[in-house]
């Protein structure tokens, strides 16, 4: 575990299209850190896989005292929004939900970034 964390800092690319897997408690570590790599946790998401099921959802929970602040970060939503449309064969939804993998503009982000993007803009 801690050689695993400390390779998603030095070298990144070696996790490139792979999956990691583990106990809840050493996921919820890693996927903290992961989030931080990426900027916040508003940008993370999560999949969990049965052997019948799976269930997709945004990492940072309901963020509730950020309720009626329009402060969060949708993408970790919108992403897993995709991911569950594309399980279901669904590409056209998938695709709507899918966020630009762009840089945003300076100051063109959200609270969490740094911004005062609103998500209702």
């Amino acid at each position: 575990m801690d050689n695993v964390a400390q390779q998603l800092v030095k070298n990144p690319q070696v996790f490139d299209k792979s999956i990691l897997l583990s106990t809840n408690l050493f996921m919820d570590i890693l996927s903290e850190e992961c989030a931080a790599l990426v900027g916040s946790i508003g940008m993370s998401y999560s999949a969990n896989f049965g052997d019948a099921y799976a269930m997709f959802e945004p990492a940072h929970g309901s963020a509730p005292k950020y309720q009626n602040l329009d402060k969060v970060n949708s993408h970790g939503y919108r992403t897993r929004r995709s991911m569950d449309a594309r399980l279901l064969g669904l590409k056209h939804e998938s695709a709507s939900y899918s966020m630009p993998s762009k840089r945003p503009l300076p100051g063109n982000t959200t609270y969490d970034l740094g911004g005062a993007l609103k998500q209702a803009k």
